[in-house]
């Protein structure tokens, strides 16, 4: 049982005997008494302590009656005060009616009368507090019920969640309903987003500001969203630092989550009258305003979404590549009206949108029910599911080209209908189909010619693990394409690793085509075996080609052939020895006759026939001796050339300076240059030196920039000026321009402290070379 709380009780009066007298009384009765002597320290005790009830002494003089003592009271504390007299006079009760008492006794009327208007008092004023706590209590829901219906208005006309949080909190407010309130939102990740109040004190408002700022906040924001239940904080607590100065001002705290469904998007608190915060229908009021703003928070962002939502369909809808046409059935389903049309649709249909909207499905196309369209249309809208029909090739005054429909029926009974132009799939389709017609029937081709060429063709990786090989391969080997997939080509001849000037390896590490001719014992044949590596396209070698030719019969041909042309390169030196020997013998002979006729111009005639043929002789003999007879070295043909015509005309002293390049041209260019020396060599020893026991020729031979170059010098008297290389009467020198013009040389004279013969002979690169 709840142990009672004795009421205090101020007895004041200036007369300390009645004091004393009327507290012993009613510490009897169970009251707890304080004992003021005058109207200024009754109003002193009251405002620093609690006091029940009041004995005032109508008749204080004091300073202070007792009368103006009770009104600054009562403007203060709603307390029940009794007054006491020891006159029964109008006059005092009447002015005592200004004021709220609960009674007037006579002084000294005894312990019964005082005792009973003590209690009588204390249970009216309690009755009466009831009456205004029930009263205030009725205003106070009055005001909440006016805020919770506000704000319920407000939900149903504002979209904007921030504007629709910042404007309930401030109703909740604005008519006294809570004396403050505040709104902490979160995302998604329980992460807070803003901070929303009304009427908070400063100080609330700093302490919240900071934690916010500081994450201190952050994990008992995200307990209370993640519980369901009511928060009431009505007692000073350091977890709560902001609702400490409400609580000191005689108010409590009420929390709630801000959630609908499984969503939750913050926290919501109010302050109370400290008495109301342990009331169930406040709390339910409580609970039901912050559900309805959490629906709010679920209508606005359902409204959001289904905005955009709706957006990125209209978006879809004008940019998909598809036709897209909505209908309204109408007749029970029996004919259609266009609802809608995409831009697709019009693409393909050739109609604009506003010419055909509100159209009937027959006017727009009368071939629909032709092609099954209509039928479509009517079994979607009957029985709700959806129809796909096959592609068909539609044709109509306006439209012709292949197409493929599907259907489906919305909620609201509007059936879509998606179509495709897929004419130009259709085409590509059977363009590929004649293609890939057409590459079976290459590749049967290449496949028979593959197996119809004789020679070996193989399909090898890089590790020597064979693909395929054509017939003649499995034919060669003894295999078959199952047998031989995947085994070294090597363990065909009987190796267990791959040959020695493997090819295949050969051309994987050089990456391009190798070749080599190969003796085959298992087969007693010769193979010209060629590697060609195929790539792919990052460069990597995929697979290797290998071709192998029969060469027996080649080689064979090839050594007869060897043969052959040794036997003629044989007769062909036989020639040039008896060729040269006959050459001799014409020397002979002109040298019999020459001296048959000694000093006459015949003899000198003959001589330059002599030398002419020895020049000739000369060159057949170093052809005779080569190994090549079709070509020669320069020096090995000038130079005994030069000493031989020397020879002839031992009887003065001149002295021949050579300078000749070793290089090669072929045995028709020596025989031309070979001429042209002895003339021009013989004329200088003749006509150069007449009067002169002595002298200088100087020749020089050399090949260059694809062209060989020759010159003749001697410091003699030199060629007359009125004798030319085009125009002259000596036969010798006619001779070099005919041989100059037969290999298209150019010859040039100069007569500078003697004479200067030069001749710039163009050659091709295969007629001449330097010599090794």
């Amino acid at each position: 049982m709840k142990k009672s709380v004795k009421k205090n009780i101020l007895l004041v009066d200036n007369k300390s005997a009645i004091n004393l007298s009327n507290a012993g009384l009613l510490k009897k009765s169970g009251y707890n008494v304080i004992l003021a002597g005058s109207a200024r320290e009754a109003l002193a005790l009251t405002l620093s302590r609690q006091i029940d009830l009041i004995l005032m002494d109508i008749d204080s003089k004091n300073g202070m009656s007792g009368m103006t003592a009770a009104k600054k009271i009562l403007a203060c504390k709603n307390i029940p005060i009794i007054f006491q007299t020891k006159y029964n006079r109008k006059k005092s009760l009447k002015k005592i009616k200004k004021i709220t008492i609960y009674g007037v006794i006579l002084k000294n009327s005894g312990y019964f009368i005082l005792q009973t208007s003590v209690e009588m008092a204390l249970n009216l004023f309690s009755a009466n507090q009831k009456i205004l706590e029930k009263e205030e209590r009725e205003q106070h829901v009055k005001k909440i019920l006016l805020a919770i219906r506000n704000v319920n208005q407000l939900i149903t006309m504002e979209t904007d969640t921030q504007k629709l949080v910042h404007t309930a909190c401030r109703i909740l407010t604005e008519n006294m309903g809570y004396f403050s309130a505040w709104i902490i939102t979160i995302d998604n990740n329980n992460n807070i987003n803003e901070f929303i109040h009304s009427s908070l004190p400063e100080a609330s408002v700093k302490i919240i500001n900071s934690a916010i700022n500081s994450g201190a906040c952050a994990d008992l924001i995200k307990k209370q969203c993640s519980e369901s239940r009511l928060f009431i904080i009505d007692k000073i607590s350091k977890d709560h630092p902001a609702c400490n100065c409400l609580i000191e001002k005689g108010q409590a705290v009420l929390m709630h989550r801000l959630s609908y469904r499984e969503n939750c998007y913050g926290l919501l608190a109010v302050s109370v009258p400290l008495r109301f915060a342990d009331d169930s229908e406040e709390q339910k009021l409580f609970i039901e305003v912050a559900g309805d703003i959490g629906f709010a928070f679920f209508k606005n962002n359902s409204e959001k979404a289904l905005q955009a939502s709706n957006e990125r369909f209209q978006a879809l809808f004008r940019s998909m590549k598809s036709g897209v046409a909505v209908y309204l059935p109408v007749d029970n389903g029996n004919d259609f009206i266009l609802a809608d049309f995409n831009k697709a649709a019009e693409k393909i249909s050739r109609l604009k949108k506003e010419n055909i909207i509100g159209k009937r499905l027959l006017d727009l196309f009368p071939s629909t029910e032709k092609y099954g369209i209509l039928t479509g249309l009517k079994q979607v809208f009957h029985t709700g599911k959806p129809l796909e029909l096959p592609a068909f090739y539609y044709k109509d005054q306006r439209l012709e080209g292949w197409l493929n429909n599907y259907f489906y029926r919305l909620p609201s009974g509007e059936i879509v209908m998606i179509f495709h132009d897929i004419t130009a799939e259709k085409t590509a389709q059977e363009e590929l189909a004649a293609s890939n017609r057409k590459n079976k029937e290459q590749a049967a081709l290449l496949e028979s010619l593959f197996n119809a060429i004789p020679d070996i063709l193989g399909m090898q990786d890089t590790q020597h693990r064979i693909i395929r090989y054509n017939k003649a391969g499995y034919d060669f080997f003894k295999t078959t394409e199952e047998e031989s997939k995947g085994r070294a080509c090597y363990s065909f001849i009987g190796l267990s690793s791959e040959c020695e000037e493997c090819v295949t390896s050969l051309a994987v590490k050089n990456a391009k085509p190798q070749s080599i001719q190969k003796y085959i014992p298992e087969s007693g044949a010769w193979f010209e075996i060629r590697s060609y590596p195929v790539f792919d396209n990052n460069g990597n070698i995929r697979y290797i080609i290998e071709h192998m030719r029969d060469i027996t019969e080649q080689r064979k041909a090839g050594e007869q052939i060897k043969k052959l042309l040794e036997e003629k390169e044989l007769l062909l030196k036989e020639v040039h020895h008896r060729v040269k020997n006959n050459m001799a013998i014409i020397i002979s002979l002109l040298t019999l006759q020459k001296e048959a006729r000694a000093g006459s111009a015949a003899a000198e005639i003959l001589a330059d026939a002599s030398r002419r043929i020895q020049s000739m002789m000369i060159l057949y003999d170093k052809l005779y001796s080569s190994a090549d007879y079709t070509k020669i070295s320069s020096r090995e043909f000038f130079i005994p050339l030069i000493e031989q015509i020397s020879s002839d005309f031992t009887g003065k002293k001149i002295l021949i300076e050579n300078s000749i390049d070793d290089f090669i041209i072929s045995n028709k260019m020596a025989s031309s240059l070979g001429i042209i020396i002895n003339e021009l060599l013989v004329n200088a020893y003749k006509y150069a030196f007449p009067r002169q026991d002595s002298g200088t020729i100087k020749i020089c031979v050399f090949s260059a920039e694809e062209k060989i170059f020759f010159s003749l010098y001697d410091n003699g008297v030199g060629i007359p000026a009125h004798i030319s290389l085009e125009k002259t009467d000596g036969f010798g020198l006619k001779l070099v321009n005919m041989l100059a013009r037969q290999i298209n040389a150019v010859i040039s004279l100069e007569r500078i402290n003697g004479t200067k013969i030069s001749i710039e002979i163009p050659v091709v690169k295969k007629e001449h070379s330097s010599a090794n």
